[in-house]
């Protein structure tokens, strides 16, 4: 994300993909763009949405991932992207894309699914459960 390239520009875009594609791709200046359509309050409630700035629910303690929305233009599209003021943990980013991959249903992480013993005995299985985000 750059400066030249943040916003649309009919001169030099030359191509296009859905937002899938994106994601896929991690086409940051989709994303980037996208954030730039939406208010400055909007991107704040859909990142509490997708569990920034709020403990998400873990087997032990976890430092919230944030991202902070600033107003400039420039930096709220870099923010968009996943730039700037933004955290994010390996464990709320496996949470996002396995919530991604069941239709918005975020998988609450666990650290132990189950214990089985040498001879294949289940000591232990940890019951699914959603996350409230």
């Amino acid at each position: 994300m750059e400066r030249w390239n943040y916003l649309p520009d009919r001169k030099r875009d030359r191509r296009w993909m859905s937002f899938a594609e994106a994601l896929g791709k991690s086409c940051n200046s989709v994303f980037g763009r996208i954030g730039n359509e939406l208010t400055q309050a909007q991107l704040d409630h859909y990142s509490r949405s997708f569990g920034f700035n709020t403990r998400i629910d873990f087997d032990t303690l976890l430092a919230p991932s944030s991202a902070r929305i600033p107003e400039d233009k420039f930096q709220k599209s870099r923010t968009a992207a996943g730039f700037g003021a933004v955290t994010l943990s390996p464990i709320h980013a496996a949470a996002l894309m396995s919530g991604l991959a069941n239709s918005g249903l975020f998988p609450k992480p666990t650290l132990v699914e189950r214990i089985v013993t040498p001879k294949s005995t289940l000591v232990f299985k940890k019951e699914p459960k959603v996350l409230d985000v």
